[in-house]
């Protein structure tokens, strides 16, 4: 896993490198219905990757700001999207709101992770490979049924 430096560091690349790209491609993103929607999408992910940088800065310096580099992180992305089309303001917003939703869920479940790895690692080490023995069995039932059913076909297995 990447460290906080590193992750800050190529978080701030990309979004410079998208920021670009998406100010060169403003008038084609404009263009059409669909690459305004695209234009949102874009500013989304200048979100995401300056919530990155400014959440791995912040935990470099040891400083908490709460929803402060949330708040910061869609103000930039909105204005990054006010350049390209009005209408990539809106769809940015809803696309950094799922994104914030789904970055959020996904950090809820690395902590319970980290939290319930030292207690249960063997017993879900073991139910997956149930789980895993249980998956192959039926694929296997699966596939032979499929090679009764057409005996003409060659199944590698």
């Amino acid at each position: 896993m990447a460290g906080p430096g590193s992750s800050m560091l190529y978080s701030f690349l990309l979004f410079i490198a998208t920021l670009s790209l998406q100010e060169v491609y403003r008038g084609k993103l404009a263009s059409s219905e669909l690459y305004t929607i695209l234009g949102g999408f874009t500013s989304s992910l200048i979100f995401i990757l300056l919530l990155t940088f400014i959440g791995n800065y912040q935990e470099t310096c040891g400083v908490r700001s709460g929803w402060g580099a949330v708040i910061l992180a869609e103000v930039v992305a909105l204005i990054a999207a006010s350049t390209v089309h009005r209408v990539c303001i809106t769809t940015c917003f809803l696309f950094s709101a799922a994104l914030l939703y789904e970055v959020n869920k996904l950090s809820g479940l690395m902590v319970s992770r980290s939290e319930s790895r030292g207690k249960s690692y063997v017993i879900r080490g073991l139910l997956d490979l149930i789980i895993l023995v249980v998956l192959l069995n039926n694929l296997r039932v699966d596939m032979m049924s499929f090679v009764v059913k057409f005996p003409n076909v060659v199944v590698f297995m």
